[in-house]
């Protein structure tokens, strides 16, 4: 029955328009998908938590967060007395350390090339300097 709502995520996943494919990645849908799976191998009734995460991955709109399950709104309920953003970073940082979206990895891409391409600029510089100081 929780495997059932696994092939879910996935079927939902194929249903999602290129734009928004491309803009996660499949490595993004891998990563969740194994998170899901997860979920469903250590939740007693994973069918609440794969349902969010459908939700989650078809909204037009989507939430900033999805707790689920009574257990997880009790546990939770100090967090969620903190301002969004914050709690965002305690999950993101412990939760879904390396999952990040193919926009924003190529994004990190970039700008790691232009990093390296100002070293190297200044590198030349200043063996240009010291050559003329000789």
């Amino acid at each position: 029955m929780g495997l059932n709502n696994v092939n879910k995520l996935a079927e939902s996943y194929e249903w999602l328009d290129q734009k928004a494919k491309d803009e996660y990645g499949p490595e993004y849908f891998e990563k969740a998908h194994g998170i899901a799976r997860k979920t469903t191998a250590l939740c007693w009734d994973p069918r609440h938590a794969v349902s969010a995460l459908i939700k989650a991955t078809t909204a037009v709109d989507p939430r900033t967060q999805y707790i689920v399950g009574s257990d997880a709104v009790f546990r939770n309920m100090p967090l969620m007395k903190l301002h969004t953003p914050t709690v965002q970073e305690m999950i993101s940082k412990t939760f879904l350390k390396g999952l990040v979206p193919a926009r924003a990895r190529q994004q990190q891409e970039q700008d790691r090339q232009q990093q390296q391409q100002q070293q190297q600029q200044e590198q030349k510089q200043r063996q240009k300097n010291e050559l003329k100081s000789q």
